[in-house]
């Protein structure tokens, strides 16, 4: 889970050596969080993110994703692997 954590705190370009190795979250730092249609962006993150998980870290198993837009900068991403499980809230824009 800690190695999901670094992931999730590394935007894709930022590592020399692995440019693509990261989350793509900041792909979502202009999308309407609080919008009548959050469940549309919540379940866009969701299935982006358990692609580029797949993609980065491929020992993952990942069991489970859900993700929740908690205001209008936030998310919750809930995360069930057979490690465990983590949870965690995440600012998406810089504002």
């Amino acid at each position: 889970m800690m190695r999901l954590e670094e992931w999730l705190h590394t935007p894709i370009g930022s590592i020399y050596g692995a440019p693509a190795w990261g989350s793509p979250l900041d792909e979502f730092k202009h999308e309407p969080i609080g919008s009548t249609e959050s469940h549309v962006f919540e379940v866009a993150i969701e299935n982006r993110i358990s692609k580029k998980l797949s993609e980065d870290m491929p020992g993952f198993a990942l069991q489970a994703i859900r993700c929740e837009a908690i205001d209008i900068n936030s998310v919750k991403i809930s995360f069930v692997a057979e490690a465990g499980r983590y949870d965690t809230q995440l600012q998406l824009t810089t504002s």
